[in-house]
């Protein structure tokens, strides 16, 4: 039993392919709490330069999220990024690094989506023009931690559900 995370940069579908694998493979999805936690706000905050007080209320509910959805146990449900993306947002915005971000979850899988799609303009991303240098990052990291995964490359969502699910049943979880 594993869990499957899909992470990576803003715009490469991560949110939708973790619902369309959830409802395949008919498993529970924890979502990006950012998304969550930025639509509930009102006024908006800035996204450039992101306010630190909002980054570490996104990261104590991700956090939260992950652990409600079991992340931390052996397991069979698919989060909508993790702490991985934390820390390297941590890193790259505000030069903060916790380790508690990175504290591995239960036996898990991720599906690194690279930014090979047209980037789509949404009021929370502002990054656009960096995916590649940030792609690195997260290619950097999961190497550095050592854990599995695979980027999923192709360039149209339905291409990539396909690559995302084959490459799933793969692993014969």
């Amino acid at each position: 039993m594993m869990h499957l995370i899909f992470t990576g940069v803003e715009s490469t579908f991560k949110s939708a392919l973790a619902k369309a694998v959830g409802e395949v493979l008919s498993r529970e999805v924890c979502g990006e709490f950012a998304r969550e936690y930025l639509d509930e706000l009102d006024p908006k905050p800035s996204m450039d330069p992101f306010p630190k007080e909002h980054f570490e209320a996104i990261a104590r509910g991700q956090l939260l999220a992950q652990e409600k959805h079991d992340y931390y146990q052996e397991g069979q449900q698919i989060f909508d990024t993790d702490g991985l993306t934390l820390a390297i947002w941590g890193a790259d915005k505000f030069g903060v690094e916790d380790t508690h971000w990175l504290a591995p979850g239960g036996p898990s899988f991720y599906l690194l989506c690279a930014p090979t799609n047209s980037f789509t303009e949404e009021e929370y991303r502002v990054d656009g023009h960096r995916r590649e240098e940030l792609h690195q990052k997260f290619v950097d990291l999961l190497e550095e931690l050592g854990r599995p995964y695979l980027v999923l490359r192709e360039p149209i969502f339905e291409d990539r559900l396909y690559e995302a699910l084959r490459i799933i049943k793969g692993l014969e979880i």
